[in-house]
This record gives structure tokens, sequence and C-alpha cells, in this order.
């Protein structure tokens, strides 16, 4: 028995470490190639969740907001009271903070409330202010760098930049969202449903259905516009949808379960009237914890074909790396000579489903060597730099070849043979392709 147990899990560790990346599944029927890979699309998930430690950045994140939480609610209160809103807020706050429940939720909408009208963001001075301003951009950059972090981008937003995208993003957005559902959940929007005797099931739409739908355009607005990078709005509507399913079963389980465990069992003889607190403090971090589960579903729906990749070449022989960068000249000299643009490290990413840092690699390779030109800006692109049929196949290989194999020790009988061997196969190599330039390539394309 113990011997059957440890040849299936050496089966199912070989499988997840080399079978399922070099499975042929282009060739498999639809149903089984689709089901295929969503299995590699939730292996690359998990792996990459446990490997990148997110839990321990949903903890940071949780840390962050208790600095910030304060602030922000300050400046949304504020403009809910200064637009005549405030009446809204009752009623979303009782449908946000449900999972908490009843009592838990109470205890905090009270102290919100009396917050709200205590409210006055005109004493705060030139210093409040700006300190206010510092603690929502602090909280919010911090937001910004763990998805940065799993989108691989290689820098954050300008100061200014910042200032405006959030500005969009953390107080139009919340104050529409929360107009939108104080109407609908307040007694005038129950009114207009209750005026339709003959769709009497509508009174129970909103409580059904507003909080997926909800939790799907919020998810979706912050997978799409938070990361410093472009995300297809495919990939970040599948993020949301995944992110919205866990967010909605973890607040039943949080209702059902947890809040019972800290309000009447054990723990409610410790905590008593501040089990609200560690009870918040928990809905925070499994709140942080979707959200970047859901950001790194998006990454690797929008990026599934290079992390593959990835799988399949964890190592990069020299073969290879000739190969990759023939490909790589071969496309700049394609869209140079075809549409007169230059090629970007994404969009040759992209056209070749291979990961960013090895595009970037080989290409800086090639700059060195001075066969393309690297455009100034933020998005590396670049150009040819000589004419394509002043441009050998042979020399770009043979360079690409010699740079390529460096020495940390010198063992001089060993050198001299290799040496001459790779002597004798690039001059073998250069008399077959000497004749052939890249303009013989592209008109073979």
């Amino acid at each position: 028995m113990i011997e059957f147990v440890k040849r299936q899990a050496k089966r199912w560790r070989t499988f997840f470490a080399h079978d399922i990346w070099h499975a042929d599944f282009y060739r498999y029927p639809k149903i089984r190639k689709y089901l295929h890979h969503q299995f590699m699309l939730a292996t690359l998930v998990f792996r990459a969740f446990w490997a990148d430690r997110f839990i321990d950045s949903a903890s940071a994140l949780v840390f962050t907001s208790l600095f910030a939480i304060v602030p922000f609610l300050a400046v949304i209160f504020y403009f809910m009271k200064w637009l005549g809103w405030q009446h809204l807020l009752a009623p979303v706050l009782t449908f946000l903070l449900s999972p908490l429940g009843r009592r838990g939720s109470s205890e905090l909408i009270s102290e919100i409330n009396i917050y709200v009208e205590n409210s006055d963001l005109s004493v705060l001075g030139g210093i409040g202010s700006l300190f206010l301003i510092i603690s929502l951009l602090f909280i919010i950059s911090s937001i910004e760098t763990a998805f940065n972090q799993i989108w691989k981008a290689k820098k954050g937003r300008a100061w200014y930049r910042s200032l405006v995208d959030y500005s969009v993003i953390f107080l139009i957005g919340p104050l529409l969202v929360l107009a939108v559902l104080g109407t609908l959940f307040s007694a005038k929007g129950q009114l207009l449903f209750s005026h339709l005797p003959q769709f009497a099931f509508l009174n129970r739409l909103p409580a059904l259905l507003l909080p997926t739908f909800v939790s799907l355009a919020a998810f979706s607005y912050i997978l799409a516009f938070i990361p410093n990078t472009r995300v297809r709005w495919k990939s970040a509507l599948v993020g949301s949808l995944v992110g919205t399913i866990l967010w909605n079963i973890g607040n039943w389980v949080f209702a059902t379960f947890i809040v019972e465990y800290y309000s009447s069992g054990p723990q409610a003889q410790i905590y008593a009237r501040l089990a609200v607190l560690p009870l918040f403090l928990l809905w925070m971090f499994y709140g942080w914890t979707v959200l970047l589960f859901a950001a790194q579903v998006s990454y690797a729906h929008q990026n599934l074909y290079k992390l593959i990749w990835q799988q399949k070449h964890p190592y990069i022989g020299t073969m290879f790396h000739e190969m990759i960068g023939l490909k790589i000249l071969l496309r700049v000299h394609q869209q140079y000579e075809l549409y007169k643009i230059s090629s970007s490290e994404e969009n040759l990413s992209d056209y070749f489903h291979i990961p960013e840092d090895v595009i970037n690699r080989t290409a800086q390779r090639l700059v060195d060597l001075g066969y393309l030109l690297l455009l100034s800006g933020h998005d590396r692109c670049y150009l040819p730099a000589h004419p394509c049929d002043k441009v050998f196949v042979s020399d770009v290989l043979y360079t690409l070849r010699v740079t390529g194999c460096g020495r940390e020790r010198s063992h001089r009988n060993i050198d001299r043979l290799t040496d001459s061997l790779c002597f004798r196969l690039n001059k073998r190599l250069g008399y077959h392709l000497k004749k052939i330039t890249m303009r013989d390539l592209l008109d073979k394309l």
C-alpha cells in the first residue's frame, strides 16, 4: 500500500512538473483542449500565488489599510454630505457590512453615521489636507505595487498620473456606486419595485443580484486600471468572475459560521463587545487575498501561452538563443519594411508567445552587437540598424554564438579542442549561409 502511494505521488509530481506542459494539446479535441488549458491555468495561478508569497502581501495591505481607511472614508463621506447624499449611507453600509453579522454591522454603522455627521474637512487646514492626500496616495500606491509585482510591470506611475488616475478610480467611482446602491436599497427604490405587482419577484432581485453585479463591476474596474500595464478586458473579466465567486462564497461562510463563532461561541467570552475588531481584520484580510488572487488569474489568463513556454523552456541553450535572436531580428525588419514602424518588446512578446524578459535579454544583445537600434522612451522599441539586404544570416548567428559563450575558468587543452571544433562548424555554417541576407528571408514570408 505504501509503495502504491509513493508511485502515485511520483507520477503526479512528474505530471505537474513535466507532462502537463509537454503534452501535444494542440491536437486534442476542442473540449479536451479547453479543459487542459484551464487545468494549466489553475496550476500556474496556484503555483505563482504561493511562490510569490501573496498571503504576506495581503497581510501587509491590511496593515496599510488601517492607516488610510479613516482619511479615505473622511473624503468620501464629506463629499456625500456636501452632495446631500448622507441619507443613502445607512442602507449601503448595511448591505456592504452584512458579512460581519447584524450585531457587528450595526455597531460599526452607528459609529460611522456619527463620524459622518461630525466630519468637516474645512477645519483641516493646509497641513491636514496634505496629510490626507499623502495617506490616500500611500494606500493606493501600495495596491499598485502589489499589482505591478503580479504583472511584472517594470515601473509604477508618475506622481502626477497617480494623482489624476487615483482620483477618478477611488473618489468618483465609489461615489457613483454608493449613489446607485443607496437609491436601490432606500425606501424610494423599494417603492419603485412595489408598484409592479405583476412582477412581484422583482422585489427580491436587488438582494439577490446586486451583490454579484457590484462585486463583478468593482473587481473588473480595479483589475483593469490599477496595474501600470495594458490589461485586456477579457482577462480582467475572467479574473473578476473568479474573484466575485470567491468573495460571495467567503462572505456567506463568514456570515454563517465565523461570525456565529465569535458572537456566541467560546471566543465570545474573551472578546465580548470587541469581537467586531478581529472580525473586521479577518474580513479585510480575506478581501485583499481574493483581490490579489483575482489579479493573478487575470495575469495568467492574458499571458497563458508565454507562461507555458516558460515552463517548457526553463533553460535556454545556445542554439535556442540564436533562434530567438534570429526571430526577433526578422520580425523587426518585417515591421519596418512593411509598415515603417518600430517593434516594442510587448508586441514581440505577444507575437512569439515568449516572456518579455527573454525578449529583453536577446534584443539587448542584438543592440549591443549593432544589429538593432533601441529607441528612447517608456516602452522599449527597436528599429533595424542596417538595411535588410546588408545583414547576413551567417554573421548574425556567428556573433550571437560567440558572444553567448563565456568562460569562468581557463582549461587550455579543452578550450583549444572545443574552439577548433566550433571554428570548423562556424566555417561550414558560414559557407552554406554566406549569401543569405535578411532580405532573402523576408521575401520568403
